[in-house]
């Protein structure tokens, strides 16, 4: 009947639901967590296809996280804002300190303009300047090295010392080093060469030839044998005063006479100098260049390149082998030594040393020098130890 009809149809069962992967059963942090539950909360549906996109959504931008700003610097991916904090901090501090570093660093001083040479066309590497230091013992090592020098007893001269003039006491203030008055600024006219006064920190090295003066003109050259200045004979002009024996062009030539003309490689007169001669007691040329004659000329005028005379040279021992010059000013300069074999001494009132000289030994050919070098002190004038050296040179002839 009706009742077993029933019994055989079987029972139904509710369909099994398929478990949902909500937000606490994914494994997902609890950042995820939270976004997927506001979107779930919004939509009120936990298994819609929605709410997986998000949470892939979310989980994307968990593994790439939008990327921020820090100031005017872009900030990338898994940067840490402190630590780029750190980095822009001592990367100026550092900038900070290497500008005080170089705001404060030493700079090697410029050598001193008061002492180049005025006059372009001289060459500038006349002068021997050792390099500055910071201690300052570069600045003090040549004046050091001529104070060490071995000085030897000055002969006492036994003739009267020449005089120019006037002199005048007060043209400047002496240097001690070398006995010479340094002159002021506002009497140009005290410099026998202007252009050839050592520097300071310096010295001046030159090696001079010897000759005589009928071999005609030769150049005085540096250690490097570089000319730097020329010698030139000619014949002197005399005149009937002894003062300008030896003057600006335009006067008589005598026979016999000469004059010594130093001048730049350019041909530039820098001084000239010569024995003092007049028409009355001009010398034959014998006389002028005989060996060491009695008549020999004993006095030479040392003139400025204009002809001005500026300083006599006389021999005031010939036993002794010494010569004094003396400038308009009164200051004496003392050449003594071994003229014969090329070793003289120059020193100043106070009897230190200005300058020598010595034989240059590859200059020596068949045991008689061919050359000799000349070395001067700081602050003294090269011209007025050249000249004086010529004159004395052509004495000894």
């Amino acid at each position: 009947g009706p009742t077993a009809a029933l019994a055989e149809v079987p029972p139904v069962t509710a369909p099994r639901r398929q478990p949902t992967r909500t937000g606490p059963q994914l494994q997902l942090s609890s950042h995820v967590r939270r976004r997927i539950e506001r979107v779930a909360i919004q939509s009120d549906v936990w298994n819609d296809t929605e709410v997986r996109l998000r949470a892939a959504e979310a989980m994307y931008e968990l593994k790439h996280p939008p990327q921020g700003r820090l100031f005017l610097f872009q900030m990338v991916e898994g940067s840490n804002p402190r630590m780029l904090l750190v980095v822009l901090f001592l990367s100026s501090l550092l900038i900070c300190m290497s500008i005080l570093f170089l705001r404060n660093a030493h700079v090697e001083p410029s050598p001193p303009v008061q002492h180049r040479l005025a006059n372009p066309i001289m060459p500038a590497d006349i002068f021997t300047c050792p390099k500055q230091s910071k201690d300052g013992e570069a600045t003090t090592a040549t004046s050091r090295r001529w104070s060490l020098m071995p000085q030897q007893t000055l002969p006492t001269p036994r003739a009267p010392t020449p005089q120019i003039g006037s002199a005048r006491t007060n043209a400047g203030d002496e240097n001690p080093a070398s006995g010479i008055v340094t002159p002021k600024p506002a009497e140009p006219d005290y410099f026998f060469c202007r252009d050839l006064i050592v520097p300071p920190t310096c010295e001046c090295i030159l090696k001079v030839p010897v000759q005589p003066v009928s071999d005609g003109a030769f150049n005085v050259s540096d250690l490097n044998d570089n000319m730097v200045l020329r010698v030139e004979p000619r014949p002197a002009q005399i005149r009937n005063s002894t003062i300008s024996a030896i003057s600006a062009p335009g006067g008589r030539d005598f026979e016999g006479s000469f004059r010594l003309v130093l001048m730049t490689s350019f041909g530039n007169i820098l001084a000239q100098c010569g024995p003092a001669v007049t028409r009355s007691d001009a010398p034959s040329r014998a006389e002028c260049m005989g060996s060491s004659s009695p008549s020999a000329p004993v006095e030479f005028h040392l003139l400025k390149g204009s002809g001005e005379l500026f300083a006599k040279l006389t021999r005031t021992d010939l036993q002794e082998q010494q010569y004094t010059l003396i400038d308009k000013t009164g200051k004496r300069l003392f050449f003594w030594g071994d003229v014969e074999n090329y070793s003289i001494n120059v020193s100043g009132e106070s009897r230190k040393l200005v300058a020598r000289t010595e034989v240059v030994p590859e200059n020596i050919v068949d045991g008689k020098p061919r050359g000799y070098k000349v070395q001067v002190a700081p602050l003294m004038d090269v011209g007025l130890v050249l000249c004086g050296l010529l004159c004395i040179d052509r004495l000894a002839q």
